[in-house]
């Protein structure tokens, strides 16, 4: 049985059973900032925003927060030369994976060369995406791309640098930059990593982050990953997320 008294002293006072455990109200309105940002980006309607805010207020974690929660939906569309994977879960929460779109970002480069063809010696394309610094008839090299993956009210991503080639296995070359954002609570990041840096006919060039969300006052943890592939096509094109 969950009960739940308001403390004067500003903090939310949330007993499980026995158990009781205490949310400072500042942490809950971290939480409910960073959740009003992240859920910017995904199309809720005003009662499951309202409804979602108040578990929140709740001191409970939403079903996006929760490790063994499936989601009921699944999508996946381009934005901002960002690849967008957006999971919907039973109550409305949501878990929100973008990564550089390489077609995308290629399209904007393109278009760049095209705007400045006078300029021959404009060689490197910046964007929020990433950074074009060499594209060839042979191959494309990308640095800055970046990957990013949102429960709702906390984040983690990283950046990374990358290469396709016209015939030949796309590579990772560097990850770095891990950043994370974790609203009423703390995250807990692994170093990116490399899995396998060179793609092969079967299997693509992999990286990843750890990351775990722990909750103030004993709300709850999760505890996933963040990462990337390239080359899945034979062992070419470009960045995929999970």
């Amino acid at each position: 049985m969950l009960i739940v008294s308001l403390i004067i002293t500003g903090t939310i006072n949330i007993t499980y059973a026995q158990e009781s455990q205490v949310v400072p109200k500042d942490q809950i309105n971290n939480r409910l900032r960073t959740f009003s940002q992240e859920s910017k980006s995904v199309d809720l309607n005003e009662k499951t925003i309202k409804s979602l805010e108040q578990r929140i207020k709740r001191g409970e974690l939403l079903d996006s927060e929760k490790e063994y929660s499936k989601p009921i939906s699944v999508k996946e569309y381009t934005e901002d030369s960002k690849l967008v994977i957006e999971e919907r879960f039973d109550d409305g929460s949501f878990i929100l994976t973008e990564v550089t779109d390489h077609d995308s970002l290629m399209e904007e480069y393109e278009q760049f060369l095209e705007k400045n063809k006078s300029r021959s010696n404009w060689t490197s394309f910046i964007s929020n995406s990433g950074t074009v610094v060499n594209s060839t008839s042979y191959h494309t090299t990308i640095n800055g791309a970046k990957v990013r993956k949102s429960h709702g009210a906390y984040w983690a991503g990283f950046s990374f640098d990358y290469s396709t080639y016209r015939q030949g296995n796309s590579k990772i070359h560097r990850v770095y930059g891990a950043q994370s954002v974790a609203g009423g609570g703390t995250m807990s990041l692994s170093s990116p990593r490399i899995i396998q840096g060179t793609a092969t006919i079967t299997t693509p060039a992999r990286a990843e982050m750890d990351f775990t969300f722990s909750g103030y006052g004993g709300v709850g943890s999760y505890s996933g990953v963040v990462g990337i592939t390239a080359g899945n096509n034979h062992g070419s094109g470009g960045i995929y997320t999970y």
